[in-house]
């Protein structure tokens, strides 16, 4: 089985940045996408997270996810994740998190 590597593309729309994440998001990639979180976070600056085309995702990459979330109550930083693939959709339903995370529940593309 062949696994398509994490592929991070980050993009200014207007006063926030959009990140699009794609492929596997697992122990090996989780700390490339905590780093591109912890810099918007750092910054202040307004995160979408754009899920639609992760392919895979195991508690790794929730832990980003659920960990962002967080600082984002703590904080008041603004963090939202836009657009989960069916894949993070499920594990999100097997364990329980939506409530605890900073989920836009939208239908159209995020757009630069």
């Amino acid at each position: 089985m062949a696994y398509e590597l994490l592929r991070i593309t980050v993009e200014a729309v207007e006063e926030a940045r959009l990140v699009r994440v794609a492929g596997e998001l697992d122990a090996s990639t989780a700390e490339d996408l905590r780093a591109h979180v912890g810099a918007a976070r750092d910054e202040r600056t307004t995160l979408l997270l754009d899920l639609a085309d992760v392919k895979f995702i195991d508690s790794s990459g929730l832990r980003v996810l659920l960990d962002a979330s967080r600082a984002a109550v703590d904080t008041g930083w603004p963090f939202f994740i836009v657009r989960p693939s069916s894949i993070v959709q499920r594990l999100i339903a097997l364990t329980g998190s939506a409530t605890e995370l900073a989920l836009v529940e939208s239908d159209e593309r995020v757009a630069a």
